[in-house]
Order: C-alpha cells, then structure tokens, then sequence
C-alpha cells in the first residue's frame, strides 16, 4: 500500500517519474486515503494488544518478548503517523504537476 515512498528521492532530487509510474502511485495513495480509517483502527488494535503483550511478557520477565512487542507497536505507530500520510501527500503532489 505504500511503494509511493520509492518515489521520495526521485521527488527530492526535482524529477517526476515516468507517466506509468505517476499514475500508478497516485491510484495506490487513493488506495490507502480511501483505507484510512480502518488502517488507523487495525493499527490502534495492533499498538492496543503489543502493549497488552509488553505487560505480560514483563510480568513473565520476557525481554525478548517484550522488544518484540514494543519494536511492533512502534512500527504500527510510524504507519499511522508517517507512512500513510507520506503516501498521500505523494499522491496529491503528483497529481499537480
């Protein structure tokens, strides 16, 4: 849902990609603008349940357990608060030039 995201040093750098890719990375940010809502509902659970996860596995003192939760949660909240809208804003850039 987010191969947009290969496109940011393209972008960077002051070059568009080609008109395929253009058009296929702004179908895919459509993709994830429509999904929004229930990817920030599955992502909550996910970050809801790791953390459920990281106490248990503290009471059971699991330290590798634990940082597999906590790293988990963390990517789920990167998802939620960078990635999907990175891959939006890439759409919505393209889609004006």
């Amino acid at each position: 849902m987010f191969p947009p995201l290969g496109l940011l040093d393209q972008i960077a750098a002051g070059e568009m990609p080609s008109d395929d890719v253009k058009k296929a990375a702004i179908d895919m940010a459509e993709c994830t603008k429509t999904a929004t809502e229930d990817l920030r509902r599955e992502h909550e659970l996910l970050v809801t349940l790791m953390n459920q996860l990281v106490q248990a596995a503290t009471r059971a003192d699991e330290p590798a357990l634990m940082t597999f939760a906590s790293d988990l949660a963390a990517h789920a909240l990167d998802e939620i608060e960078i990635l999907e809208p990175t891959t939006i804003m890439i759409g919505q850039y393209l889609r004006s030039k």
